[in-house]
């Protein structure tokens, strides 16, 4: 009885365990609101997603508007900080509706004529997708330049692949680059990426005076660092700057 029961006990962790995964990598139905650009005009786009519960963070906000001011934008270029709370704010799922978002949001993208280059900015959970909206893109668009800035990106898919994002985030893009924290309290976040050049910025003096939770210090970290050659495009390749590789931020 007790080796049928120990059996039955684990029989049912499984099916919660199969259960829960297939729950996770589920995206719920929510509303996709379109970018709507321009495709007379529009040569350029830089898109920045936010994470889970943080769609006003008044950071990344501050990161598009040095992205508009720095970059001496014309009608060409358009910088969209986009809110995706309805897919971000449920955890469990908010990779599967990231990737559901990316793949909606690279498709309308593929539409624009003109465009050459796509650069995608992300924190947190919103890497998977700058992954789903590059991949979608590219099965139309091969040309098109993208490159990726991730900051601090959480990496698990589904429930049991904790370990996603370290090998896949950054693959598709011509260019990707992270800066992470590697002592905070997120689960998943504080690893290097196999597919991008990494900046661990755990070290710099700057974070004593940062008062939030370490997570979120490499968005105040890449805000400060936007300078004119972070905004020129395609200036960074992996020849120089090569997948995988880490440097120690201590500025």
């Amino acid at each position: 009885m007790p080796g049928r029961a120990l059996l039955a006990l684990l029989s049912i962790l499984l099916v919660a365990l199969a259960a829960t995964e297939i729950y996770a990598r589920l995206p719920a139905s929510f509303l996709v609101t379109p970018l709507n650009l321009n495709p007379d005009e529009t040569r350029q786009v830089v898109l920045i997603f936010h994470g889970s519960q943080d769609g006003g963070n008044p950071i990344l906000d501050e990161i598009a508007t040095r992205f508009r001011d720095l970059a001496a934008l014309d009608s060409g270029t358009a910088v969209v900080n986009y809110r995706w709370d309805a897919g971000a704010d449920e955890r469990l799922r908010a990779a599967a509706n990231a990737r559901r978002l990316g793949d909606a949001l690279g498709t309308e993208l593929a539409t624009l004529p003109k465009l050459e280059r796509m650069r995608l900015i992300t924190h947190s959970s919103g890497a998977f997708v700058a992954d789903a909206l590059c991949a979608s893109l590219r099965e139309t668009r091969s040309e098109t330049w993208i490159e990726m800035t991730f900051l601090d990106p959480f990496g698990i898919l589904g429930f049991i692949d904790w370990r996603y994002g370290v090998r896949n985030h950054g693959r598709c893009a011509d260019f990707a680059v992270t800066f992470i924290n590697r002592d905070d309290p997120t689960v998943a976040s504080n690893s290097p990426l196999s597919q991008a050049y990494n900046r661990d910025v755990t070290a710099s003096p700057r974070r004593d005076l940062f008062p939030r939770d370490g997570h979120y210090w490499p968005l105040r970290y890449y805000a400060d660092f936007v300078d004119l050659a972070e905004v020129a495009p395609g200036i960074r390749t992996h020849t120089d700057y090569p997948r995988g590789e880490l440097r120690t931020q201590t500025d």
